[in-house]
């Protein structure tokens, strides 16, 4: 008999099946797009959390001359700024052409990022 990460990892899968037998039925997709891209999002969303714990460990003061910007992070570095999304993919991609960045937002007045409060912004 299985231990209990067995029984929760088949519940989250058949969740998991369910939920793309519901997209097949919505959107006329196969069953395997379905799945890959499932399995995408999960990867992208991995990612997006790594990013973000290396963002936290930086501390706070090391947001401050990107406030109200938005950032581009691929592989725990900042490798675009920009007052746009769209900006900061562009500077991204410039830099590392290959990348797959995580963009976010840098808050302009006192806000919280990853449990950090930032009291500056860049303009002062």
């Amino acid at each position: 008999m299985g231990n209990h990460s067995d029984k929760w990892t088949s519940i989250t899968v058949s969740r998991d099946v369910y939920k793309a037998l519901e997209k097949t039925k919505k959107n006329g997709e196969t069953f395997n797009d379905v799945v890959a891209s499932m399995v995408a999002e999960k990867e992208r969303s991995k990612k997006q959390e790594s990013e973000l714990d290396w963002l936290v460990r930086q501390g706070p003061d090391f947001l401050v001359p990107y406030a109200g910007k938005y950032i581009a992070i691929w592989k725990h570095e900042i490798i675009g700024v920009g007052r746009h999304e769209g900006e900061a993919l562009d500077a991204a991609r410039k830099k590392v052409p290959d990348s797959n960045p995580t963009i976010m937002g840098v808050p302009t007045q006192e806000g919280f990022i990853g449990g950090f409060k930032i009291a500056k912004t860049a303009n002062t």
